[in-house]
C-alpha cells in the first residue's frame, strides 16, 4: 500500500483494508512505501511459505490520480509537464510522470516437483538494497544502491544466474532513473548473454507508485510463461534468467531472479 503519509489518501483506507481481508486469511502483512516496496512483501510471503509450506498471497493497488497527490508530485517536479522556475522562467519537466493505476495480485508457493507446480516462472533469488543517492540529490545516481541488490541476488540465485537473458528495469525517462540503470548494467555486463535485451514495461513504470514493482514482475511472470513453448521446441538452448531491478523515490532499491517453470 502508499506510505501513510502521502497526501490524498482516505484515513482510513489501511484499517478498512485489513478488516476486509482477515476473515478470509490465517495472517495479514501490511507494507507500506514506495515504487519498490513490493520486495519487503515478497520477503515476508517467502518466510511464511519456508514456515508453513503452503501458498502466500501479495496484493499491491495504488493509484496517484487524487489531487493532494498529483500536487505533492508536481511540488516535487515529479508530473509530467510539471513547471519549475528556471533562469526566471518555468521550465516544464518533459521526463515527468503520466500517472497511471494498478492492481496485481501475485500468488506464490512452495517448491514442488515439476508435474505438480502450474508456475509460470520460478523466483530463485531476492534482495534489497539502500541507494545513497536518489532523486532529489544532487549529483547524478551512480546505481550503487541497485547493482548492490542485483549482485546479491544474483550470488543468492547461484547456477541459475549464470547468464542473464533479460534485465528488466522501470526506467520511465526519468535521468536518475536512466543513470541508476546505465551504471548498473555497465557493472553487470560481464553475467549478461549474448544477445541480451533491455525490457521496461510501459505498462509498469514509476507512474504506478507503490504497485510498479509487483505489476512489473506479474508482467514478467506472464512473458516467461508465454515463452516456455518456445523453450521446449529448442531443448539444446542453453537457460537463461531474467534480473528484474526496481527504483523508487526512496532509497529502497530491490532485485529479483526469474527463472522459467519447468515441465515435466
Amino acid at each position: 500500500m502508499p506510505e501513510h503519509s502521502r497526501p490524498g489518501l482516505p484515513p482510513e483506507l489501511v484499517s478498512r483494508l485489513t478488516r476486509a481481508l482477515q476473515p478470509n486469511w490465517s495472517d495479514v502483512h501490511l507494507v507500506t512505501g514506495q515504487h519498490a516496496a513490493t520486495a519487503l512483501a515478497l520477503g515476508a510471503a517467502r518466510q511464511w511459505i519456508t514456515q508453513h509450506q503452503i501458498a502466500a498471497a501479495v496484493l499491491a493497488i495504488d493509484t496517484p490520480h487524487a489531487a493532494d497527490t498529483l500536487a505533492w508530485l508536481e511540488a516535487r517536479a515529479l508530473l509530467h509537464h510539471a513547471r519549475t522556475p528556471y533562469q526566471g522562467q518555468a521550465r516544464a519537466n518533459p521526463y515527468g510522470r503520466i500517472p497511471g493505476e494498478a492492481a496485481t495480485a501475485l500468488l506464490l508457493g512452495p517448491v514442488r516437483p515439476p508435474a505438480r507446480s502450474p508456475a509460470w516462472c520460478h523466483v530463485s533469488a531476492l534482495a534489497t538494497a539502500d541507494e545513497p543517492l536518489t532523486f532529489d540529490t544532487e549529483g547524478p545516481c551512480v546505481g550503487a544502491g541497485l547493482s548492490a541488490a542485483a549482485f546479491a541476488a544474483l550470488d543468492a540465485a547461484g547456477h541459475a544466474a549464470t547468464a542473464i537473458g533479460q534485465l528488466i528495469h522501470d526506467a520511465n525517462g526519468e535521468p536518475y532513473r536512466a543513470d541508476e540503470f546505465g551504471f548498473t548494467a555497465l557493472r553487470l555486463a560481464d553475467r549478461l548473454a549474448d544477445g541480451w535485451r533491455r525490457i521496461s514495461p510501459a505498462l509498469a513504470t514509476g507512474d504506478l507508485m507503490s504497485a510498479s514493482l509487483a505489476t512489473q514482475l506479474a508482467i514478467a511472470a506472464l512473458h516467461l510463461h508465454q515463452s516456455k513453448q518456445a523453450s521446449q521446441r529448442s531443448p539444446a538452448a542453453p537457460a537463461q534468467a531474467t534480473l528484474l531491478l526496481a527504483s523508487s523515490d526512496q532509497a529502497l532499491r530491490a532485485a529479483l531472479v526469474l527463472t522459467p517453470a519447468k515441465e515435466a
